[in-house]
């Protein structure tokens, strides 16, 4: 995966774009349209699609917990009903009323990793390939 983002052809904002939509699209709530959704905006912006694929693998499912319980956090100031007591159990049902919680949140989440994510993935490429020009 290295070698595939540092010595892929592109510019470094190509490439931290990659990233961005990569992990925007990654924790989204379409589970199992994140390829052909990733796949298109990369099309689409052209940017790379290998990368974009790559970064969409964040929802994994040792990470998924962790997604699901930030996304929960993140969406719970815009609902009327938040949950945040650690008490619930995680059923369909439960899914069924917060679903707009963790819409909002997953969205939320999405762009903050796309921002921070891309932002940190430009400096840090831009930094190597500084380095590697001396």
């Amino acid at each position: 995966m290295t070698e595939n983002i540092l010595e892929s052809g592109g510019s470094n904002k190509t490439k931290a774009l990659s990233i961005s939509c990569g992990l925007l699209v990654g924790v989204t709530p379409f589970y199992g349209f994140h390829t052909f959704i990733v796949i298109f905006l990369a099309s689409v912006f052209r940017l790379n699609k290998v990368i974009s694929f790559l970064f969409t693998r964040i929802s994994i499912p040792p990470l998924f917990p962790f997604i699901v319980a930030a996304a929960l956090l993140i969406g719970s100031p815009f609902v009327d009903r938040p949950t945040l007591d650690g008490g619930n159990e995680f059923s369909l049902s439960f899914f069924k009323e917060h679903l707009y919680q963790y819409i909002i949140g997953t969205s939320l989440l999405g762009i903050g990793l796309a921002v921070v994510g891309g932002f940190s993935s430009y400096f840090i490429l831009e930094y190597k390939s500084k380095r590697s020009n001396r």
